[in-house]
């Protein structure tokens, strides 16, 4: 099983309930991908700023993967620029969901 959200996580308001969904949804050892644009404009703002730009680092992502109880296998924080714009930095996160927890 996997979960691809790709440019798209950044429009979850909630994402508490849909990384819930998401993990009910996978089977234990099931994954998650994430992939994301970073704005430097709005690089160490706040979540809602970033979101209000279209936008969402993978710091924030990253802890509310851990938070919904995935784990977190691999980062890559630099795939290159987002439609040759060297402003925003395309990211990825994969997470596995191991099982017990939330």
């Amino acid at each position: 099983d996997i979960v691809f959200v790709i440019d798209a996580y950044h429009e979850m308001k909630e994402p508490k309930p849909m990384l819930s969904h998401f993990r009910n949804s996978l089977k234990e050892g099931g994954k998650i991908l994430i992939l994301e644009k970073l704005k430097s404009e709005v690089r160490n703002k706040s979540r809602k700023a970033q979101t209000n730009a279209h936008s969402l680092g993978p710091d924030i992502v990253r802890k509310e993967l851990v938070a919904a109880g995935f784990k977190i296998l691999e980062e890559v924080r630099d795939l290159g620029d987002w439609e040759k714009n060297p402003e925003k930095q395309i990211w990825c996160l994969v997470a596995v969901n191991e099982g017990d927890g939330p």
